[in-house]
């Protein structure tokens, strides 16, 4: 089961998909991007669970989590970069 949290950033990646495929001509609407983003999350949840044997929603599994919807791909970057130096 999905937690809050989970169908936010669902809705967070279709909206971005939609927005990066959805315009000019040929590209796919929201209903269209939400489909396609919550069978590869199930298929991804279903992949980790047969796999490791693992819950793809627990938070202990992460070491750091990059929200790219907030964060521009220079800053998810740069972010990365400064953890990585901690090590």
């Amino acid at each position: 089961m999905m937690s809050k949290d989970s169908h936010v950033i669902s809705r967070m990646r279709a909206i971005t998909i939609s927005r990066e495929y959805g315009s000019g001509g040929g590209g796919i609407d929201l209903k269209t991007a939400r489909s396609r983003v919550q069978l590869k999350e199930k298929d991804r949840h279903r992949y980790l669970q047969a796999q490791y044997r693992r819950n793809p929603d627990d938070s202990h599994l992460y070491d750091l989590v990059v929200n790219t919807g907030v964060l521009s791909l220079d800053s998810a970057v740069a972010l990365i970069e400064i953890e990585l130096g901690r090590l």
